[in-house]
């Protein structure tokens, strides 16, 4: 019987840093028949390999872990010691690479994620020409010292332990801000106290800003982007300015250039008064006088590029002639013996509005309501219409607009009014005067009577304030039937019977009619009674006598005459119908029935006979 053979010696683990590889090798056994490799992690995760030479190489496995081998030889059916060794594959590549960098820093602080496996950490930045940086730690962080004003870094870094390096992790590129530009000249523009300015450019500038900074702390800047030059407006006048420039590589700007200095020209005029004579449109203009002997131009333009203008020694100036209801830019500017100096602060001036034209007046007569009316005026921002009329205090009426409405006017009175157009300094000269007239007054003591004979109504009133000629309508169940007078009364002839009217009397004269406040009431006499039946009953000698019922009668009576000379009747207040009775032997009868209302009563119905027998 053979003892278990002892496990094979020397086992050896090479780690391939690059690929992650490995190769594990061992002395040979004279009487082993194969060999077992066992490779286990730090979580007992264990893959087994048999092979019959004594080495095995795999794939890489995962990177920073610690592994253990184990390597066994058998022989038929047994199988010896165990041999055991340790290996580590190389390092993780870091993660999470940042590099950080304040402006104007010769450093960048890198940080990185901790990478499993890793004793300490390489950082380098390689710069567009292949000169390099580097640093080293044990953490998560180092400065990289040394970066240099227009330059570019790729900055990678890789994790180390006693074996192995990683990969470099994937470059972050870094811009280092550009350096400071070079050959700046500044060139001045007196009329408008600007300067432009041009430079050099600086490599990796991705804009430019120029700045000017006089002995009193003012400061103005441009933007030039990409442009190699730009224009700095707004310098103060008569100072002493140092232009620099900057350049920016989108994240950090350089410190300055190298100065250029120069003075700017006269100061403006300030403190500019302006005054209009509103009645003669003339222009009165002053300032505060400078320091230094200078002449002065002043100038006034229009809204369509009129312009006036003055030259003067002092600080006036007045101009004449400006058109009303225009709008006028003054400005005043100083002229030194060597350069102008920039104008004034802008002014607009409005001259006085022009006169408001086409004013009408137009009367709602129903209301006496007035609406006034008129063109628009140049210049004018609001409007005053000024109402007077006799017996009255004047209305006045303030609109933006081109109309004025002044209600509830007195009847039968005449107006006069004008217009006034306004702007923020002056009011325009009067409009012409327009007179008006408002509707006549409503007529009093509206009465009809009705004439039960002939069926006319008689429409009577007080004569009206204004009115020389009046309208009479009345209308009841979509009847109108209508007169019209000069005087204060008026017949209405063709009423129909039965109806209850309204009667309106209208007081008119060429323009207008009063309103419909005048108004009365008057019933018509009830229609004619329409006979449907009468039935007569020869044992007592009565007679009953049926009509169509009239709702406008107050009642309906039937008389019957007879031709030898007997009378009698029948009325009914409720019914359609009522009953002569006692009619004597052997008469003949004439019948007919009338309707009665409150105050007349109607036209008789046609006749029909009754013949009774003899006794």
């Amino acid at each position: 019987m053979e003892s278990v053979p002892c496990g094979p010696a020397n086992v050896h683990v090479r780690v391939d840093c690059a690929s992650g590889a490995v190769n594990i090798s061992w002395d040979a056994q004279r009487t082993a028949e194969g060999y077992i490799t066992v490779i286990s992690d730090a979580n007992n995760m264990m893959t087994q390999y048999n092979t019959t030479e004594p080495t095995l190489s795999i794939g890489s496995n995962e990177c920073g872990q610690e592994y253990t081998v184990k390597v066994m030889s058998f022989h038929q059916s047994c199988v010896s010691f165990t041999s055991e060794t340790h290996f580590k594959e190389a390092p993780c590549v870091p993660t999470n690479m940042m590099a950080n960098r304040n402006c104007g820093q010769e450093f960048v602080e890198v940080t990185w994620q901790a990478s499993r496996g890793a004793q300490n950490y390489t950082v380098t930045a390689v710069d567009e020409n292949g000169n390099r940086l580097t640093c080293a730690s044990s953490e998560t962080s180092c400065r990289l010292d040394g970066v240099m004003c227009s330059h570019v870094y790729n900055v990678s870094v890789a994790a180390m332990e006693d074996s192995c390096t990683s990969l470099s992790s994937p470059p972050v590129t870094l811009h280092i801000e550009p350096c400071p530009p070079s050959e700046l000249t500044a060139l001045l523009n007196c009329p408008d106290n600007s300067a432009n300015l041009t430079w050099g450019s600086s490599l990796n500038a991705v804009s430019y800003t120029g700045k000017a900074m006089s002995s009193d702390g003012h400061t103005v800047t441009c933007e030039a982007g990409l442009t190699l030059g730009c224009q700095l407006k707004g310098l103060h006048c008569g100072k002493k300015y140092t232009f620099t420039v900057s350049a920016s590589d989108g994240d950090c700007r350089t410190i300055d250039s190298e100065p250029v200095s120069h003075t700017t020209a006269p100061c403006a005029v300030q403190d500019v008064l302006t005054e209009i004579n509103c009645s003669t449109n003339a222009l009165s203009i002053s300032w505060t006088p400078q320091s230094i002997p200078v002449n002065y131009s002043t100038t006034a333009v229009g809204a369509n590029g009129t312009m006036l203008s003055c030259l003067s020694e002092d600080n006036k100036c007045t101009l004449v002639g400006l058109q009303c209801g225009d709008q006028y830019t003054v400005s005043v500017k100083p002229i030194s013996s060597t350069c102008e100096g920039q104008s004034s602060v802008p002014e607009s001036v409005n001259s006085a509005p022009c006169v408001p034209l086409n004013v009408q007046g137009n009367v709602e007569c129903s209301t006496n309501t007035l609406q006034a009316s008129w063109d628009a005026a140049a210049g004018a921002t609001s409007y005053i219409s000024l109402l007077k009329g006799a017996g009255g205090a004047p209305a006045s009426c303030q609109t933006p607009n081109q109309s004025c409405s002044f209600p509830n006017l007195q009847c039968a009175q005449i107006y006069s009014f004008s217009v006034v157009a306004i702007n923020d300094r002056c009011n325009s000269t009067e409009s012409s005067i327009v007179t008006t007239k408002t509707a006549p007054c409503d007529p009093a003591n509206v009465a009809a009577s009705l004439n039960c004979l002939s069926d006319v109504v008689t429409v009577t009133w007080s004569a009206s304030a204004g009115a020389d000629q009046y309208t009479v309508l009345a209308e009841a169940s979509g009847h109108v039937d209508s007169c019209n007078s000069t005087g204060t009364s008026c017949e209405l002839t063709e009423l129909q019977c039965g109806e209850n009217y309204t009667v309106t009397v209208l007081a008119g004269d060429t323009m207008c009619n009063s309103s419909i406040l005048a108004k009365t009431n008057v019933l018509t006499a009830p229609c004619t009674p329409v006979i449907t039946d009468y039935s007569h009953h020869c044992i007592t000698n009565n007679t009953l006598v049926t009509w169509d019922e009239d709702e406008d009668a107050v009642s309906v009576t039937v008389n019957a005459n007879s031709d030898r000379g007997h009378s009698l009747s029948c009325s009914s207040s409720s019914n359609n119908s009522c009953v002569l009775d006692n009619l004597l032997c052997g008469h003949t009868y004439t019948v007919q029935a009338v309707a009665n209302g409150v105050q007349c009563s109607s036209k008789p119905s046609p006749t029909f006979q009754i013949i009774t027998g003899l006794s």
